[in-house]
């Protein structure tokens, strides 16, 4: 009987990474028990698009709940054209829009989490049945990875190693700044309208009740948001469990 021990090990994993290898270790008892056929990958595709058409028209929304708030906090007498009236009349809007838009961070949140999680699903699925071989398990990888695809054609490398070709000079400047750029693009768009609202609109909200609840939601929505992006990014430690093969004793009879 072969002897085994057990040790500790720290790592240093996004929280979506740990979540992908324990999907991993489950899916490979799927595997062995057949339980994973082509129609049932093809149905939770199927659910990984509803997923995302439903984050756009979440996010779609968000944008309309902005400009509300922005037209409501900057004052500007803009008018409606079916009703008739200014913003400016409409009782509340500067709260109800904070709502609404706090509502939506929050919504965008879970969808963009329950679509990670489905995905991650899908390829844990399709890797346990693909060859087992660096280009097919790399083709998943790449695949829907958003960062990684998001900013691939900027990198100085995309497999990491055996590449045949790679930048030199201008070209390595141009990759680098376009990845600054495509960095500070992506988070400008959901960091900014944050930013206006928790530094500016709900500082302006008036000092009741109703007022401080308004913020506290906001905050609180906001917060959620922010962390669910950083599950791609933030690096947090772990412990891993390794399990090794002792050597065989020497004393022990054959």
């Amino acid at each position: 009987m072969t002897d085994l021990r057990m040790r500790t090990k720290r790592v240093r994993l996004t929280p979506m990474r740990r979540l992908r290898i324990l999907i991993d270790q489950r899916m490979a008892g799927f595997n062995n028990a057949k339980l994973i056929s082509p129609e049932f990958i093809s149905d939770m595709i199927s659910s990984y698009e509803k997923q995302t058409k439903s984050l756009v028209r979440n996010l779609l929304l968000g944008s309309i709940y902005l400009a509300i708030m922005f037209t409501a906090y900057s004052g500007s007498g803009v008018k409606i054209a079916i009703l008739g009236i200014d913003f400016s009349d409409v009782p509340k809007l500067l709260e109800i829009s904070v709502v609404l838009f706090s509502f939506s961070l929050f919504g965008a949140g879970i969808l963009f989490l329950n679509q990670q999680i489905l995905i991650q699903s899908i390829d844990s699925m399709i890797s346990s049945v693909v060859p087992n071989d660096d280009l097919s398990q790399g083709l998943i990888k790449y695949r829907y990875a958003p960062l990684i695809n998001f900013f691939s054609p900027f990198q100085a490398s995309f497999r990491n190693e055996g590449e045949t070709i790679s930048p030199v000079g201008i070209t390595r400047v141009f990759n680098a700044i376009m990845a600054w750029i495509a960095l500070v693009a992506y988070f400008s768009i959901f960091l900014i309208p944050i930013v206006f609202m928790l530094a500016f609109v709900v500082p302006s909200l008036t000092t009741n009740v109703v007022s401080i609840g308004v913020g506290g939601l906001a905050w609180a929505c906001s917060c959620f948001f922010i962390c669910s992006l950083m599950v791609l990014i933030l690096r947090l430690p772990y412990d891993e469990i390794l399990v090794d093969d002792l050597p065989p004793n020497k004393n022990e009879a054959p």
